[in-house]
């Protein structure tokens, strides 16, 4: 029998468009899940971080108040580029009447009535949104100049870290011989930053950059015959950055003041957070809000409400 040419038909099978396409789909979802995951990973490893630095400085200020007996002043960073409409528009830093050459912080001084009715709330409107009635008792430069004495000698008495013997009223005896040496060891957990060492405008931000803020504000009422006293959760005082943004308008007893830790309270230190923003409006634009987040919101409550969302906040008395 005669058999015919035998032809080869097989050959080897590449890959079909679709095929391709749907490798190419698997590949990304797993990229995607992949990044997903980091990011996760990485928020929550930031948190801890701020959670930790938060506690770390909480120390630090107690540190300080057992040294000298009262805690550090609450200075006036007046940082208008940063935080628009702020009360105090000049530099954190004055002339020495007394020591031409030299200079002192200005802060907040509880020996001075206007300055005491402000640490109280007296004129803070936290239900409105315009940059000047917004809750500025906070400051970004107490914890550089009192936890790490961060400036110079012309202001606390030492050239470098360190810093001589600090007065209730936030200036340094410079002249005198004990020295204290930083309460809180920046280069672990953070880092100093000098805006404009001169100036006085030097902060404390984590390793990422978050920044920091140190509230402190005087429980009562700001003025009338009951001034001084506590006859409403309302008289606290508590700034509004440690409440919920919808219990933000000044006739709100918040939810928040119920709580125990709050009765005695008289400062607080509270990071942004990975967001690295505090979602505070008026001290922080909605703008600037909604550009740290990366997406739009409709309403201010919605902005703070997302910008607080990842804040890590140590209250103490």
């Amino acid at each position: 029998m005669i058999h015919g040419p035998h032809i080869q038909t097989s050959r080897s099978r590449g890959f079909t468009l679709m095929e391709l396409l749907v490798t190419l789909l698997v590949i990304a979802l797993l990229i995607g899940l992949l990044l997903v995951g980091f990011n996760h990973v990485q928020k929550t490893a930031r948190t801890t971080a701020s959670q930790q630095d938060v506690v770390g400085i909480r120390i630090a200020v107690e540190q300080f108040r057992s040294d000298f007996g009262f805690l550090p002043a609450l200075v006036k960073d007046g940082n208008v580029a940063r935080y628009p409409g702020f009360p105090n528009s000049q530099d954190p830093l004055a002339d020495d009447a007394d020591e031409p050459g030299k200079f002192n912080p200005r802060v907040y001084n509880r020996a001075i009535q206007a300055d005491m009715a402000y640490l109280r709330g007296d004129g803070i409107d936290s239900s409105s949104t315009a940059a000047g009635s917004g809750d500025y008792r906070f400051s970004e430069y107490s914890l550089a100049y009192y936890l790490l004495g961060s400036l110079g000698d012309e202001t606390d008495g030492v050239v470098g870290p360190g810093f001589a013997a600090p007065r209730a009223d936030g200036s340094f005896i410079r002249r005198s011989s004990k020295r204290t040496q930083p309460l809180y060891d920046p280069g672990r957990a953070g880092t100093v930053v000098a805006e404009d060492l001169a100036a006085g405008r030097v902060s404390l931000v984590d390793r990422f950059g978050t920044p920091y803020r140190y509230y402190r504000w005087e429980q009562g009422r700001a003025s009338g015959s009951q001034m001084g006293q506590i006859v409403e959760l309302r008289d606290l005082n508590v700034p509004k950055i440690l409440g919920a943004p919808e219990n933000d308008a000044p006739d709100d007893d918040e939810p928040a003041l119920s709580n125990p830790e709050f009765r005695n309270a008289a400062y607080a230190i509270v990071s942004a957070g990975p967001n690295r923003v505090f979602g505070d409006i008026p001290t922080e634009t909605g703008d600037a809000i909604e550009q740290a987040l990366g997406r739009a919101f409709r309403t201010d409550l919605e902005r703070e409400t997302a910008g607080r969302a990842d804040n890590v906040a140590e209250v103490s008395k």
